[in-house]
């Protein structure tokens, strides 16, 4: 058994960001935002490169699953448990189901609670090469609403269910102005 996987750690350099004096803080926002993207594609382009083993989170999961066993108790949340197996299958049902509805996006938002549909929601993101970028629903409104912008996605996947027994019917509501909100139970 693996009880300390190898893990790999990329730093890159040190960056400062500048802005441009004069500018309104729309464009500056606007500008910082699009150097930052830049700074993280490059980033993630080197680390790859840097890399011999390039596996993602869901390749990670279908090793667990061979080492130790489809049976073993992967997570456990208010509602119940997974196993390595059935959070692999939730994986590629998730997955399949979000690559029609995905497209060639990159980033994909993910406004979910601690709980096995987030984690089968991550992995199945990672099996259809997308990064997940999650969003903290307790920052509040205008915070999720510029992480959204910041990471300039397009699409973030949530649960009804959650954002009605979270309250979170305003942040939805701001968060669909810009995004289209994929909810897990269609």
């Amino acid at each position: 058994t693996a009880w300390f996987p190898e893990v790999s750690l990329y730093i890159g350099e040190t960056r400062r960001l500048e802005i441009t004096p004069g500018d309104d803080f729309r464009r500056q926002k606007k500008q910082l935002s699009e150097h930052i993207l830049a700074l993280l594609q490059e980033t993630l382009f080197a680390a790859r490169q840097s890399s011999e083993k390039t596996a993602n989170l869901f390749d990670k999961l279908l090793e667990a699953k061979s080492i130790h066993g489809g049976d073993t108790l992967a997570a456990e949340d208010l509602n119940g448990s997974a196993t390595l197996r059935k959070l692999s299958l939730a994986a590629y049902t998730l997955g399949e189901k979000f690559s029609g509805e995905l497209g060639d996006v990159e980033r994909v938002g993910v406004l979910l609670p601690n709980s096995i549909a987030h984690l089968a929601t991550l992995f199945a993101l990672s099996y259809l090469g997308k990064s997940a970028a999650i969003l903290n629903f307790t920052s509040g409104v205008k915070s999720c609403c510029e992480c959204s912008e910041t990471a300039a996605l397009r699409q973030i996947i949530t649960s009804r269910q959650f954002i009605e027994k979270a309250n979170l019917a305003a942040l939805a509501a701001a968060l669909e102005e810009k995004n289209r909100l994929i909810y897990l139970e269609d």
